[in-house]
């Protein structure tokens, strides 16, 4: 089985290592010397019900990276995914910009997910935000491997390829090594510490740096580990 990193959200790292642009009297010099790198992911919502984002919001936050030769994460929920105009607009970024555009997954469940995936919603729209509602983790095992399934099935469908890299407020571990083997998912990005921000709270974890996770509990590091990325 691949080995896979967590991150702790806002708190980032580079999958591999890319030449360092330095800005040095108003002039960009490429240098090979290794620095202190970051890796920004950005989480990124459609239409759908819960805390919807907009295409117009996209482009600024695609724009800003670009303009500046930033690489950055996109993770994309599933209302992403099943517009037209986001995945196309997307897609000429990513084939634009490979090295700065970069397309993850959001891990994150909608009333409209569950429905196409064949599972039954837990509640009403009006509360998506709760755990047992948006986490995966409020599902049977069973119906997380359909729900995940159906995201990487539908990622693939519109890029043609499977993602290495997921994001979700907090996702459990038989879930997560589940994706790592399946589908090849090296890094993923789970909240550290939530205190009622969304009606559930969040603590314990590991301190906010990536770490490699054992395959027995996610929110435990194991660095006898030899990572393979």
């Amino acid at each position: 089985m691949k080995k896979i990193i967590i991150l702790a959200i806002f708190i980032f790292f580079f999958l591999s290592l890319f030449i360092t642009k330095i800005k040095v009297n108003k002039q960009i010099v490429p240098t090979t010397k290794t620095l202190p790198q970051v890796l920004f992911i950005n989480q990124v919502r459609g239409g759908e019900c819960c805390a919807k984002g907009t295409l117009n919001n996209l482009k600024l936050q695609v724009n800003a990276f670009t303009k500046h030769s930033i690489p950055a994460y996109f993770a994309l929920r599933y209302d992403v995914l099943t517009n037209k105009k986001y995945v196309d607009f997307l897609a000429e970024q990513s084939i634009k910009y490979p090295a700065i555009t970069r397309l993850g997954l959001m891990i994150e469940v909608t009333p409209q997910l569950a429905k196409d995936a064949g599972v039954k919603y837990k509640e009403k729209e009006s509360t998506w935000f709760e755990a047992q509602n948006a986490f995966i983790i409020g599902y049977p095992l069973e119906e997380r491997k359909k729900l995940v399934d159906f995201l990487f099935k539908k990622f693939f469908e519109n890029f043609d390829y499977y993602p290495n890299l997921t994001s979700a407020w907090m996702i459990d571990t038989n879930t997560l090594n589940y994706i790592n083997k399946k589908y090849g998912i090296k890094v993923h990005q789970i909240t550290r510490e939530q205190q009622e921000t969304d009606s559930y709270t969040l603590y314990g974890g590991p301190p906010h740096y990536p770490y490699p996770a054992s395959y027995k509990w996610l929110l435990v590091p194991d660095y006898q580990k030899k990572m393979d990325h």
